[in-house]
């Protein structure tokens, strides 16, 4: 059972990432050349970690967003996002 919810999480997240790159005009490959704490995928990664069970070593990974050590802090400052270019993509991810 364990490994069926895995599967479905990385399925619904990989989706939601599909959905993040058309979303905001991008490609897959974009990803690996933007840079680790660009502000696009720190709305895409926020959006993957609020509604699925993925691990953040995936979400990171999978993002290029380097180690796992500053995630976290990506997360929060979406979450916290009153203003500026952060607030402004995750109104986009979210309408």
């Amino acid at each position: 059972m364990g490994e069926e919810i895995r599967l479905h999480d990385e399925t619904e997240a990989e989706a939601l990432l599909q959905l993040g790159l058309s979303c905001l005009g991008m490609v897959g490959a974009d990803l690996a050349v933007l840079k680790k704490g660009d502000a696009r995928k720190k709305v895409i990664a926020w959006m993957i970690h609020k509604k699925t069970g993925v691990k953040v070593e995936w979400i990171t990974g999978r993002l290029h967003m380097g180690t796992t050590s500053n995630f976290a802090r990506y997360i929060r400052s979406v979450d916290k996002a009153e203003d500026g270019a952060l607030l402004r993509l995750k109104l986009k991810m979210t309408n």
